[in-house]
C-alpha cells in the first residue's frame, strides 16, 4: 500500500482532513480513475487544466504518467 493511500485510509477512518506538517495546508486525496490524467484533475478540481503542474509540485511528480489506482494530493483551494 502507497503512502498516500495509507494516509486516505487514515483520513476515512479517523474523519480527519489531511494536513502536510510541512506546510499546515489542507489537501484533498484523490484516486487515479482509468483514463484520468493530470490535465482533466487539474480542470476538475481549479477549472483549469493548465493548473497540472501543481499537483505535480504537491506530489513529488517527475512525470506526467500516471495509473488507476495512484493517489494524489489535491490542494484545496
Amino acid at each position: 500500500m502507497s503512502y498516500y493511500q495509507e494516509l486516505r485510509n487514515k483520513a476515512v477512518v479517523s474523519g480527519e482532513v489531511y494536513k502536510e506538517e510541512k506546510h499546515k495546508e489542507d489537501y484533498e486525496l484523490y484516486e487515479v480513475q482509468p483514463r484520468d490524467c493530470l490535465w482533466n484533475i487539474a480542470k476538475l478540481f481549479y477549472n483549469n487544466g493548465s493548473m497540472y503542474t501543481e499537483i505535480m509540485k504537491d506530489n513529488n511528480l517527475t512525470s506526467t504518467t500516471i495509473h488507476p489506482g495512484d493517489v494524489l494530493k489535491i490542494r484545496r483551494k
